[in-house]
């Protein structure tokens, strides 16, 4: 993961890493084939983001969409999108690591995020 930038799926702004390689030039509209990643930040739209927001981004064929749920210091990982589902949704909790698709190694332990 390269490239730290917003990209606009709808009406809402969200965290995004990029592939390695893409032209700084695609930014001004990145595509989601650009989109290596997208998380959400959910303190207060958790169910919004889950449902609506997860299907939306699996319509536009992100691989891989976070939710982070603040209040329950957990982060939701959706992957593998078909048909606008992603078939794959897990949880992961505050002893766990969640592992980076696009980044072999560089998993994310979910307590390194929530303040101790």
């Amino acid at each position: 993961m390269s490239h730290r930038r917003t990209i606009h799926l709808a009406s809402r702004s969200h965290i995004l890493s990029s592939r390695a390689g893409t032209c700084r030039t695609s930014w001004s509209n990145p595509q989601p084939a650009d989109v290596v990643l997208v998380v959400e930040i959910a303190n207060t739209t958790l169910g919004f983001d889950l449902t609506t927001r997860a299907r939306l981004h699996a319509r536009a064929g992100i691989a891989d969409y976070w939710v982070v749920d603040v209040p329950g210091w957990r982060i939701i990982v959706h992957r593998d999108p078909v048909d606008g589902v992603y078939r794959m949704v897990a949880s992961y909790a505050e002893e766990e690591l969640v592992p980076a698709l696009a980044a072999a190694g560089a998993d994310l332990r979910i307590a390194d995020i929530f303040p101790a």
